[in-house]
């Protein structure tokens, strides 16, 4: 049995046989089993926590953290890259083909590219974002609302 290392800030995601999440530590933790042993490794992304769940994509993970510091690590949390988008980010990423979209509380909607890890789009929303991101029409659009109840839609 796992004794309790530190605080999850967000529920653990099951990906390839390992458990993924995050914590109040900024670290990204990967528990998974070895010869019957339970395995812990762990990966400093940020000094803040790490409230919206880790999303795994192929053999990408993509931690988002309170500071909106978006960090990419292999599934052995090897660090892969980085970008910094200066707004807090509560909600969960979404894969749409092959970018990544993530908002945050500040109403930036990024898209990343999965392959490259660069970002290929920002959009400025008026408002404050604090639902999450939706797919819709068989995952070829995106909505996320804002605090004023506008919804906004984009197509990919």
């Amino acid at each position: 049995m796992l004794k309790q290392m530190t605080k999850l800030k967000c529920s653990p995601v099951n990906y390839c046989g390992a458990f993924y999440c995050g914590s109040d530590d900024g670290k990204c933790y990967k528990v998974y089993q070895n010869d019957s042993i339970w395995q812990v490794i762990s990966s400093s992304v940020d000094t803040k926590p790490i409230i919206a769940s880790v999303h795994p994509i192929q053999d990408k993970i993509t931690v988002c953290s309170l500071s909106g510091k978006v960090t990419f690590l292999s599934t052995n949390l090897d660090y892969l890259a980085s970008h910094e988008l200066h707004a807090p980010i509560f909600n969960n990423s979404i894969t749409v083909y092959d970018l990544i979209i993530i908002s945050t509380v500040t109403g930036k909607v990024v898209s990343i590219s999965r392959d490259n890890l660069k970002i290929t789009n920002r959009t400025n929303l008026p408002g404050l974002i604090y639902s999450s991101l939706l797919l819709l029409q068989e995952e070829k659009t995106v909505a996320v609302s804002n605090n004023k109840g506008a919804v906004f839609c984009f197509g990919y």
